[in-house]
């Protein structure tokens, strides 16, 4: 599922649940949301949990985007997401 950080950072927002590292950031060209894949059930509950942080990302209205775009954004957020937990453990050893 895609969520919404709704705080907007500089270098976006990183978070880290269980082992997971989520980065919401602007992944898609275009689309100024910083948002982020989350797979984990128990993961989507906490962010949306967080009222005034988090929030499911709408796909834009009819009209504004394919599903070939929804598909490629979320497949662009999907490598993005594997490249920086990738980063992230090269930093850790």
């Amino acid at each position: 599922m895609l969520i919404e950080s709704i705080i907007k950072r500089a270098n976006g927002t990183r978070v880290k649940l269980g082992d997971d590292i989520y980065h919401f950031s602007t992944h898609i060209k275009g689309d100024p949301r910083h948002i982020c894949e989350v797979d984990d059930d128990d993961h989507i509950q906490t962010f949306l949990a967080v009222k005034e942080g988090y929030r499911i990302a709408k796909l834009p209205k009819k009209g504004e985007a394919t599903q070939a775009d929804a598909a490629a954004a979320q497949n662009a957020v999907a490598k993005k997401a594997v490249a920086d937990a990738a980063a992230q453990e090269g930093k850790g050893k």
